[in-house]
């Protein structure tokens, strides 16, 4: 299972695949969430509801694709390993502040989203 992120929504939403000149696009997306290959959160749902792309409606019919959420531990535990990182604290706060933090602990501490490799989270910061 893939686990999507915000930018994937509103890029294609911005650039390529406006929800009006592509719709077989977010058809196909459907198509994936309801065969389980793909999945988002809660959070990235949030994210997206104060977009101006057209977004806003489209998140709100399809709430229920988005509502994997990472439970307090796993949330403490990355927070932690991200906090030992040798990086500013700007860049920190920021990746804390926002979906990413949510995405990586979905990713890796939930049996269905259990290949999060470590080292993508701190090419982040380079």
């Amino acid at each position: 299972m893939y686990l999507l992120d915000t930018n994937i929504f509103l890029e294609s939403a911005k650039r390529y695949y406006a929800l009006d000149i592509a719709p077989k696009f977010w058809e196909k997306l459907h198509v994936l969430f309801d065969s389980k290959i793909i999945s988002s959160i809660q959070r990235v749902k949030d994210e997206i509801k104060s977009d101006h792309h057209g977004l806003s409606t489209w998140i709100k019919e399809n709430a229920k694709y988005f509502s994997t959420t990472a439970s307090n531990d796993s949330l403490v535990t990355v927070s932690k390993y991200i906090e030992s990182l040798k990086t500013t604290d700007a860049q920190k706060s920021h990746f804390l502040s926002h979906a990413d933090i949510y995405i990586s602990v979905c990713s890796s501490f939930q049996s269905e989203f259990n290949n999060c490799n470590w080292w993508k989270i701190q090419s982040y910061f380079w």
